[in-house]
């Protein structure tokens, strides 16, 4: 997701000036479109080489400024004087949310400052018929599957239990309001699902860099392996046999994007 203009109506009302990025990553790229809509931006990330990566790809940018830092303990002066602080599928590598939180409380300008959380789970399947008993059942079965097959690469990321990390912020159905209670959150985009035959989810998966790093891993056979045996479990849930899914097309309801979430900092 390179594509970042859905950002303009929320930050809409004229160029903002200091905006922070906790966990802009290697690439930059949110960075990058934040250095258009503001006038500075400091990009975070407590990753070495993500940092050094990201100081690369955006060099060229003489209003931003890349640190390798903690979101939690930024350690940037001018408390009460930033626009905004944006995180960008990063706020489940947090281990300490509070501390995070109190940093940002620091940072954001009082009547104005935002908080933008844009998130989506690594993927989720559902019913197209919107079974909520069944439904469940899958969430459990992704989740599992999640934890069992990329543990080892969700580690890489996360200093904290993955399981609670992921239950608590790669779920489309969690808001933040309900573990940021200090903060009254907006959503502005549901997830949006489309139909996709059962037999396309390793294809699918494969696009996902986690999918990715396991394939490098483990090789690819591997993570086909363990897709097919998920494959076997929610046919299983929807009645199905496995080899339903060769011989006719069972549609379910994948994941394909992502949601944003937005508090406003009130005036003192």
């Amino acid at each position: 997701m390179h594509d970042f203009s859905f950002l303009r109506d929320v930050f809409a009302g004229g160029k903002l000036g200091h905006v922070v990025e906790v966990g802009c990553g290697a690439g930059g790229h949110l960075a990058r479109y934040l250095s258009t809509v503001s006038e500075k931006v400091t990009a975070l990330d407590d990753n070495e080489e993500s940092a050094l990566e990201a100081a690369l790809a955006l060099a060229d940018l003489p209003n931003v400024e890349v640190l390798r830092r903690d979101g939690a303990d930024t350690g940037l002066p001018g408390a009460g004087d930033v626009d905004a602080v944006v995180l960008c599928r990063s706020l489940h590598f947090v281990w300490d949310v509070g501390a995070l939180m109190d940093e940002v409380d620091r940072l954001l300008r009082p009547g104005g400052g935002r908080l933008v959380v844009i998130n989506s789970p690594l993927f989720e399947v559902q019913t197209c018929a919107g079974d909520p008993v069944v439904d469940s059942e899958l969430e459990g079965l992704v989740e599992a599957f999640c934890q069992e097959a990329f543990r080892e690469e969700l580690a890489c990321y996360w200093p904290g239990p993955v399981s609670e990390n992921f239950a608590r912020f790669c779920n489309p159905g969690r808001q933040s309001r309900n573990y940021l209670a200090s903060y009254s959150f907006e959503r502005l985009q549901r997830m949006q699902r489309e139909p996709h035959n059962l037999l396309d989810l390793p294809v699918l998966l494969a696009n996902c860099q986690v999918c990715r790093r396991f394939v490098d891993r483990h090789g690819r056979k591997a993570f086909d392996d363990r897709v097919l045996a998920l494959q076997g479990r929610i046919l299983d849930a929807l009645g199905h046999q496995l080899q339903d899914m060769y011989f006719e097309q069972v549609d379910v309801m994948i994941c394909t994007d992502f949601y944003i979430e937005v508090s406003v900092k009130p005036a003192v």
